[in-house]
């Protein structure tokens, strides 16, 4: 129980969760620390504000399009409302392809997860659970050595899913009956508090007062303590309720299929059109929250400042609630290119990619267009070197990888052995650098704040940075962009960091020189990047 009531813990702060309370008293620390300078203020940020101030100042930018392949974008946000792309070609509401783009109305986007009849994909199986479903019928009860030759992989692959599907659904099992007893323990102990009290809001002043002999009101008096010490509130713990329910009852639900909604097949690119220009969804949380950290508008007064001062947001919707389809992501990738993107934000991932090949070609067509792919490099703390993160740069059955692609591990604000993220994924040749991630303060929809913590924040950060370079020295390619962020970064090769995931209880039990978690051994440096693309683009 103790290790359940951790977790919930690290869920509700990871998920951005916290009491609006908590978050008030912790605003001017979060807010923007990714764009401090490790000199002048102590915190290991980006160095943004230093650019600006000292590199950027007067100098003329041109605006750059970036793609949002997410959950949705809150595009009335009051902070990033004026940096939303418009399709200018396009006729708002006429029911017609005024552009001839095959995307009806799409003037600020496009969702691969929903159908005109404002019907919407919100909640999504896993793809392990999708295989699993796919071959049990056929696999189920067959030896490996009666498997033909030409169906090996399929059978390796629905091995692999039905070993992972089972350990998730056990431990899913698991997780709900203890999250449910501690909630059901919460609310008992809550109402002996405030009976006892005869009071409908309790505060910690309240509890301490409380001397009783009563066993049962003395252990609802420590429970109500410690939740109120941690800033955990009942709203808090009854959504980390739903999200158990939510991965029993959707994603490892064999039996739940939303695409009928859609009336196309995941696995065939069939040029058959499907989607609205519905590019908000009915949970635009996670695509709003990224969508700030690149271009939230900058000292206009609210939230927080964006990392590129001259960009415009295309939303793109493919990402729901459990794993994306990769023929969506695949034609999420093309629209954002055909519709002028120069760099693709992608901050989701997943263990499975049955429909690869439909991905690498889509990468492959924004390589020959030049436009730079970012992705997420995953938070399940561990090593993409030998358990990739999907979708990935290297190509089916291939060891060659895309040359427009960056995969980002997630920082801290602070120096030493935790400056990388406890949850960051991490790999010395699938990592590319490390970017701020953790309790990273950016929009809400509904012209709302709220920090959230991930690699998906990590990713906008080298997102917005490559905006900014294209945008002050649109000459760049794409490979002088990737390489000026490489080799830019703040340099913390030989730090002695903790492994993420290595942390047992208080205990951390892998420590490594910080070099061997990615390919550079660096968190980005808008500042020292911003210098770089000055000296390249003078000598050209």
């Amino acid at each position: 129980m103790v290790f359940r009531i951790l977790f919930l813990f690290s869920f509700i702060i990871s998920t951005g969760l916290v009491a609006q309370k908590a978050l008030d008293e912790a605003e001017q620390r979060l807010l923007n620390w990714h764009n401090k300078d490790l000199v002048t203020d102590s915190i290991p940020g980006m160095s943004t504000e230093k650019a600006y101030n000292e590199l950027l100042k007067g100098k003329k930018s041109n605006t750059v399009i970036v793609g949002i392949i997410d959950s949705g974008v809150d595009t009335d946000h009051e902070d990033i409302k004026d940096n939303i792309w418009v399709n200018s070609k396009e006729i708002a509401g006429n029911g017609v392809d005024d552009d001839k783009n095959g995307y009806i109305d799409d003037i600020n986007g496009w969702s691969f997860l929903s159908n005109t009849k404002d019907q919407c994909i919100d909640r999504e199986t896993l793809e392990m659970t999708r295989i699993y479903k796919k071959f049990a019928s056929r696999y189920e009860n067959m030896k490996a050595e009666d498997v033909k030759s030409t169906e090996k992989y399929d059978y390796e692959l629905y091995q692999k899913a039905k070993k992972e599907f089972i350990k998730k659904l056990s431990e899913a099992k698991s997780e709900e009956n203890s999250v449910k007893t501690f909630y059901n323990n919460f609310t008992t102990s809550d109402s002996l508090v405030k009976a006892y009290l005869k009071k409908d809001s309790v505060t910690l002043e309240d509890l301490n007062g409380i001397v009783t002999e009563d066993e049962k009101l003395k252990k609802a008096v420590k429970m109500q303590t410690f939740l109120k010490e941690s800033g955990m509130q009942k709203e808090e713990i009854k959504k980390y309720v739903d999200h158990v329910d939510d991965k029993l009852n959707y994603n490892l639900n064999v039996e739940f299929n939303p695409r009928t909604l859609l009336g196309d097949n995941p696995e065939v690119m069939d040029g058959k059109p499907y989607g609205s220009n519905d590019c908000q969804g009915p949970d635009p949380g996670h695509g709003t929250h990224v969508a700030g950290i690149v271009g939230a508008g900058r000292k206009n007064g609210k939230g927080l400042d964006g990392i590129a001062d001259n960009v415009k947001i295309m939303s793109v919707r493919a990402v729901p609630d459990g794993d994306e389809r990769d023929k969506d992501i695949a034609l999420a990738i093309r629209y954002a290119v055909d519709n002028g993107a120069s760099i693709i934000n992608m901050s989701f991932g997943k263990g499975f990619s049955p429909e690869k090949p439909l991905v690498d070609e889509a990468v492959k067509y924004a390589e020959t267009k030049g436009v730079l792919l970012i992705h997420a490099a995953g938070n399940d703390a561990q090593n993409t070197d030998k358990d990739p993160s999907f979708p990935s740069p290297y190509y089916y059955h291939s060891k060659t990888a895309a040359s427009n692609w960056m995969s980002i591990g997630a920082s801290t604000m602070q120096k030493g052995a935790m400056l990388p993220a406890f949850f960051s994924n991490y790999g010395r040749k699938t990592v590319d650098v490390f970017a701020p991630g953790h309790e990273i303060y950016s929009l809400k929809p509904g012209n709302l704040y709220e920090a959230n913590s991930g690699t998906s924040m990590a990713a906008p950060m080298v997102t917005g940075l490559a905006a900014l370079l294209k945008s002050y020295y649109p000459q760049l390619t794409c490979s002088q962009i990737i390489d000026i962020i490489m080799k830019s970064g703040t340099n913390f090769r030989s730090e002695k960091v903790n492994v993420p995931g290595s942390r047992k209880s208080k205990i951390v039990t892998k420590k490594v020189p910080f070099k061997k978690l990615s390919k550079t051994g660096k968190v980005i440096n808008v500042y020292q990047a911003v210098k770089m693309a000055e000296q390249i683009t003078t000598r050209q």
